[in-house]
């Protein structure tokens, strides 16, 4: 049966031993675990301590007010925060979960957090992928620079986190390049050209949309959504 919760904090089933003020997200059996860096947290852990198969309250996402995180290394006053490992908050990474009020004096130290949402949307910081020839572009970088050297065919795999960003560009045309994503909203393949194409797709959570198809070079040609 269907239900709401009008309110800050909502009972949820641990799946595994979780710790006060962590970020924690919803498996698919609807027990929470730890988010991870790269995970869309749902809330913050209330309870002191909470044992696999505990039902423990939690502080959700869309709470009102400031709330308690966990840093993973010494933070500054006024810092953006980002999602870490284990359900912690740290200075760098992929997506912000908002501003420390406080300073963090390392490992394990709790601060207010002031939680932000900008645009739910993830960009990889691995560096660039040169990739030559056919083969699999990779979901840990944001760029993959594409060499054809002849009519050849690249693969991608679903994303990792709804907002993810991914940007594919062919940088020397040695013949046609078809890019077919695992999933693609709007059709099953983006045909590469001329050198300079490129294609800006977005992970939905079920496919990879085309956010900007278009040319470095000539500003005129793309790619081609099919």
């Amino acid at each position: 049966m269907s239900q709401y919760y009008d309110g800050n904090t909502r009972g949820f089933t641990c799946d595994e031993a979780l710790a006060i003020h962590r970020c924690v997200k919803m498996d698919a059996d609807g027990k929470i675990t730890y988010a991870g860096a790269a995970d869309v947290y749902h809330g913050t852990v209330e309870a002191a301590t909470a044992a696999a198969g505990d039902l423990v309250s939690v502080r959700l996402r869309s709470a009102s007010g400031t709330r308690k995180m966990v840093v993973a290394s010494s933070t500054l006053a006024g810092a953006f925060l980002f999602q870490a490992a284990n359900g912690k908050v740290d200075d760098s990474g992929d997506y912000v979960v908002g501003v420390g009020l406080e300073a963090g004096s390392g490992d394990g130290a709790v601060v207010e957090v002031l939680p932000l949402e900008i645009g739910n949307v993830l960009v990889p910081t691995a560096a660039a992928q040169s990739l030559s020839g056919a083969g699999a572009a990779n979901v840990t970088a944001f760029l993959t620079k594409w060499t054809t050297t002849g009519v050849e065919a690249l693969t991608l795999a679903n994303g990792v986190r709804p907002g993810q960003l991914k940007k594919i560009q062919m940088i020397v045309d040695g013949g046609n390049g078809t890019l077919t994503p695992t999933s693609l909203s709007g059709g099953t393949t983006i045909v590469f050209a001329d050198a300079g194409d490129f294609a800006l797709l977005k992970w939905n959570g079920a496919a990879w949309v085309a956010l900007e198809l278009g040319n470095d070079t000539d500003g005129a040609t793309a790619p081609a959504l099919a």
